[in-house]
């Protein structure tokens, strides 16, 4: 779960959901795709929303070999991006903050934020 000064964010039965604060009314919803039966972590930077699994599986038949990262735009859902780690969940690390997030695993680094136009 998360919230930002206008909606609620949860995840139940791999979709997202986005709810208004003001009236509790369904804003927008979406399906997120990947592993079956996996907890999903919710992360918002200042104009997004990002879903992805978190280490915990509930099945307990191991780890998932591939990590998806989903990008939604936080007003209205729109998918921004869905990008595809070949990692083990286990293998993540995010560091999120209102730019964007550094995403951490054995194989490198990347950096998940606005396009800078001059360095601004």
């Amino acid at each position: 779960m998360a919230y930002d000064e206008k909606r609620f964010y949860c995840v139940s039965r791999q979709t997202l959901r986005a709810f208004s604060l003001e009236n509790g009314k369904l804003i927008w919803s979406c399906h997120l795709t990947g592993p079956r039966d996996v907890y999903w972590s919710i992360a918002l930077t200042q104009a997004h929303v990002m879903a992805y699994p978190s280490s915990t599986i509930p099945s307990g038949e191991g780890e998932v070999e591939t990590m998806p990262v989903i990008v939604r735009h936080r007003e209205t859902g729109a998918l921004v991006q869905r990008f595809v780690f070949a990692t083990t969940i286990a293998d993540v690390t995010f560091k999120v903050d209102p730019r964007g997030v550094l995403v951490a695993t054995s194989r490198g680094l990347w950096g998940l934020g606005p396009k800078l136009v001059n360095g601004q």
